[in-house]
């Protein structure tokens, strides 16, 4: 196989992996905002309010979804101003999962980043088109057979950059 045709290999299974992950990511989002919509007084309601109500509704949506653990927090203007562990971090050993248990955030990173660039671009802080390497200064590109010059952000945001896949 050569490098081309195993750099397509990866990038298309790269592209599937993050295609599911978005689903799921996508599903969950969906039916928990279905199950119980928002009301006007409920957007409103204080903070002890809704926090006592994902206390209750989140073991159910672990339970349904059949997802071991979760680590959740709000954040307001900036702030974290609520968090909270929920279920086990291991479950071979009973662990249980705790505010401060480590997480990788994986694949549900990547639509939030997206955002946030798409905001700057909108902005005119970012160019998509320019090389990513003049707004990343303390980043190095992993070792890869395309030049890190010419990678630009829409390539980023696209996957095809080039860059190989990480842990």
């Amino acid at each position: 196989m050569n490098t081309k045709s195993m750099y397509k290999s990866i990038y298309l299974k790269s592209w599937g992996r993050i295609l599911i992950a978005m689903i799921i990511s996508f599903i969950f989002v969906v039916s928990v905002s279905r199950l119980h919509p928002i009301t006007k007084a409920e957007k409103d309601a204080p903070l002890e309010i809704f926090t006592a109500y994902l206390d209750e509704r989140i073991p159910d949506i672990m339970k349904d979804y059949n997802i071991p653990g979760a680590n959740i927090a709000l954040v307001k203007d900036g702030e974290v101003i609520w968090t909270e562990a929920y279920g086990y971090a291991d479950l071979e050993t009973g662990r249980k999962m705790t505010t401060d248990t480590y997480l990788r955030v994986e694949s549900i990173s990547k639509p939030v980043t997206a955002w946030g660039i798409m905001k700057l671009a909108e902005q005119g802080k970012i160019d998509l088109d320019s090389p990513v390497k003049q707004y990343l200064k303390s980043w190095s590109f992993p070792e890869s057979v395309f030049s890190e010059e010419d990678i630009t952000v829409r390539q980023l945001l696209s996957h095809c950059s080039g860059l190989p896949l990480g842990d």
